[in-house]
């Protein structure tokens, strides 16, 4: 039998050089994202339930944001004729073009409709949450 140093070399591994398996601590990761994954689906539907059952008049920074939608929806202009702006004036300031666009689209899918521009800003005010977290 070979010899290392004086001592028998053998074939069978000594426990410190076995390779350790990680102890299996709480939930394995599947069920842990499944438990996510449910747990943000159940917070989404009540958040949006909100959304829903919520009666009121748009407010007048909704109904702008709304209005230009339908607008670029309708005929490719905003609320002042400019077609296609980069900002949308409104009440001496300028919103962001990205959520005008994004329901300008759905409107054309769907159709406006007050429902769906809240649903609209629900679930990307839910997303954001989400994402930060």
């Amino acid at each position: 039998m070979p010899t290392v140093n004086s001592r028998p070399l053998s074939l069978k591994k000594t426990p410190l050089e076995q390779p350790s398996q990680p102890a299996a601590r709480g939930f394995p990761q599947r069920r842990r994202t499944l438990l996510l994954l449910g747990g943000i689906v159940v917070a989404l539907a009540f958040y949006l339930a909100s959304v829903f059952t919520t009666r009121s008049a748009f407010f007048i920074d909704e109904a702008s944001i709304a209005y230009n939608a339908f607008k670029i929806a309708r005929t490719g202009a905003d609320e002042y004729g400019a077609r296609w702006p980069l900002y949308f004036r409104a009440f001496g300031e300028f919103k962001n073009p990205v959520y005008i666009y994004l329901l300008a689209a759905l409107y054309k899918v769907f159709g406006p409709g007050e429902m769906l521009a809240r649903l609209l800003s629900a679930v990307l005010g839910f997303v954001a949450a989400v994402l930060l977290q």
